[in-house]
Order: structure tokens, then sequence, then C-alpha cells
């Protein structure tokens, strides 16, 4: 599959997660079932530098790119191999840290977005908007176990 990857250009899905992305893409299943599939995920984010620096209190801070429309988006990718393309392109942000979907949406500043998988197939991205509605839908659910 790696070379078929390769000459074709858009990757194949290689996990159900980016299946599950690609069958939304292509009108199945719901929003409600797509974020059923994303709850519990591990995402990769990249952070500048050669190793997260931990300072108690100081929020987590994920490369995170402008969209043409004026708002931030938070860069996430399914494995480390998805987020080679960014990483090449912004290339003082070496450090992978893989983090929880749900502790990603809960904690996501106002106002940021965020895109999994960015230019690739099997890409996600939702606006500020999606990110507070679910905020809103797994902040209760979040705290509960939390």
């Amino acid at each position: 599959m790696g070379i078929l990857n390769g000459i074709f250009g858009s990757p194949l899905p290689t996990d159900p997660l980016e299946r599950a992305m690609l069958a939304h893409a292509g009108g199945q299943g719901s929003a409600e079932w797509l974020t059923r599939e994303l709850r519990g995920a591990h995402l990769v984010v990249l952070l500048e530098g050669d190793s997260p620096e931990v300072v108690e209190g100081a929020p987590m801070r994920p490369l995170t790119v402008s969209t043409p429309i004026g708002y931030a988006v938070v860069c996430a990718f399914t494995s480390p191999e998805r987020a080679q393309e960014m990483r090449a392109a912004y290339p003082t942000w070496r450090t992978e840290v893989s983090v929880d979907y749900t502790w990603m949406i809960t904690t996501l500043p106002a106002g940021h977005g965020i895109v999994i998988n960015p230019g690739h197939a099997a890409f996600l991205f939702q606006a500020p908007e999606d990110v507070d509605r679910l905020r809103g839908e797994l902040g209760e659910e979040w705290s509960a176990v939390a």
C-alpha cells in the first residue's frame, strides 16, 4: 500500500479513524456518528522545539495556522506519518505529542478550530463554532471524568 500511496498522491486510510473521516466526507454517517468515532481517539500534535517544555499551569501550544478567513486552527494528525509534510513546512515544530481528542476539544482556546490531517485525503476540518458546540457537549462529560 505504501507504494500506491506515493504514486497516486492521495494517501489511503491507514486506520479506522481515517476510514470514518473519509466515509463521513463521502456522505456516509452523520456528524454525531463521526463525533462518536473521534471520542477516545488519540491524535498527534506538533510542538515547537526538541521536547515539550512542561511548565505547571501553562497550556500546551501545538502548531496552529491561520485560515484565509481569519481564525486559527490547531493542526492534528492521526499518526506521526501524517504529520511529515507539516513538519517539513514548519521545521522548528519537531516534537510530537499524542493527545486525546476529547481533551483537545475541551482545552482549545475560544475561537480556534481543528484540522486533522491537513493536506491529506483523509482529513477533517472543524470550525471554531463546531469546536464550541462539541465543547459544550463534551464539557460536562469530561469534567465528570477528570
